[in-house]
């Protein structure tokens, strides 16, 4: 007399959640593909869409973990929230559940990490604008109008309203701010790095002041060509102008992305 037992195959811990940080990544994602939704929010979302799925793809690509009755308390407590719509919300719960999984295994760190600042760029660049609007604004407004004083002569400042040679008065708004656009650069090399198992060390610092100085002077120059003639400020606002800045952008950052690649491959 013989009996046949049968056992459920295990399940691993990707296909445990990898619906579940799908979802979460259609719902942080959905501004993208609302019709009303602005031309500043779709571009600041590419970056993080990038990252988010460059990190996911790393995290699938290594070795597995079977569940445990934690990790199924985890899923249903996080899916219940995710029930909520709010496409702020569905990045916050991709941040809790990449903290949950490099907590819970060894493998996949770098792709957790990228996927963790990915989920947390949106919510960091919302609210940093809404809190520190006006000294973030002002910073930037402060250095336009130096640049100004030096080059004509004539440059003042007021909050985020620049003063001029030219007749009209720059008014710096959230959209063009150097903090949203460094915010975009530093997630961008840092997806690629980690992607590319580049470790945290002095090297890596070093391409990061790059793109950031890079970044700046590329943002600035733009915001005082706006300042300096009526005709720039209406260049660098038509579809032309912002096309140009953005390849220009992307330019530069993959450059100092490919220089710091290269640099660490010759080590």
């Amino acid at each position: 007399m013989f009996s046949l037992t049968y056992r459920a195959p295990a399940i691993g811990r990707k296909l445990l959640f990898l619906p579940l940080i799908i979802g979460m990544l259609i719902a942080g994602l959905s501004p993208l593909t609302a019709t009303n939704a602005s031309d500043d929010l779709q571009t600041g979302l590419l970056v993080p869409a990038f990252a988010a799925f460059l990190g996911l793809f790393h995290w699938l690509q290594t070795a597995d973990s079977e569940i445990d009755n934690l990790d199924l308390a985890v899923v249903l407590g996080i899916g219940a929230l995710f029930v909520i719509p709010s496409y702020q919300g569905g990045w916050i719960l991709l941040f809790m559940l990449s903290v949950y999984l490099m907590l819970r295994q060894r493998d996949s760190i770098e792709g957790l990490q990228v996927l963790t600042l990915a989920a947390l760029h949106q919510p960091i660049m919302t609210y940093a604008l809404k809190l520190f609007t006006a000294p973030v604004l002002s910073m930037d407004a402060m250095m336009i109008a130096a640049l100004l004083n030096v080059t004509t002569g004539a440059g003042s400042y007021a909050g985020n309203l620049v003063t001029g040679p030219a007749d009209h008065q720059l008014l710096i708004l959230k959209g063009c701010s150097s903090l949203s656009n460094l915010g975009i650069a530093w997630l961008a090399w840092f997806a690629i790095s980690r992607y590319r198992g580049i470790k945290l060390n002095r090297n890596m610092w070093m391409t990061m002041l790059l793109i950031t100085l890079l970044t700046l002077a590329l943002n600035l120059t733009r915001l005082y060509g706006m300042a300096l003639s009526i005709e720039w400020h209406e260049w660098w606002h038509s579809d032309a102008g912002e096309t140009t800045y953005q390849m220009v952008l992307s330019g530069l950052l993959l450059f100092s992305i490919l220089l710091g690649l290269k640099h660490e491959s010759d080590r």
